[in-house]
């Protein structure tokens, strides 16, 4: 615990020497890694639909459940990215304020910023269509167990 105090006092003292230098302490975002699942990993965590409900009773409506639970869990992770990617887009604008004084490098700045989240955005929305087909991909092959087609 006193470890834990002493390096924060070393992280203050750091800091408030730099504010008082006139240097402005950097606004990147204060999470170093990714907060949210990848809406890509989520089928990864069901398991084998022909080993799992073939001859369970009411199997077709435990694979249309589990789909409907994939899909959300996928739009959930993307929800999540989307609010990450907008969380860092808004801090890295704080440092174009913070970086540049002058008007036109402020806004190329901040354009840029808003280039790398769109591209950002554009890269998440695919890997979310592509694992909502992979939720459905399961949950038929999971009905065509119930079947015995599979």
């Amino acid at each position: 615990m006193t470890r834990v105090f002493s390096i924060a006092s070393v992280c203050l003292f750091l800091c408030a020497g730099l504010a008082r230098a006139g240097e402005a302490p950097a606004v990147a975002s204060p999470f170093a890694n990714d907060v949210c699942a990848d809406p890509l990993d989520v089928i990864d965590n069901l398991v084998d639909p022909v080993a799992y409900y073939r001859n369970a009773p009411k199997c077709e409506a435990l694979c249309r459940k589990a789909e409907a639970d994939c899909k959300q869990y996928v739009r959930s992770a993307f929800a999540c990215q989307m609010a990450s990617i907008g969380d860092d887009s808004s801090y890295d604008k704080k440092e174009c304020e913070l970086e540049f004084e002058d008007g036109a490098d402020k806004r190329e700045c901040k354009s840029t910023v808003d280039g790398k989240a769109g591209s950002s955005k554009n890269e998440v929305r695919e890997k979310r269509d592509a694992a909502l087909g992979d939720c459905e991909d399961w949950g038929t092959v999971c009905e065509n167990t119930c079947h015995g087609t599979i």
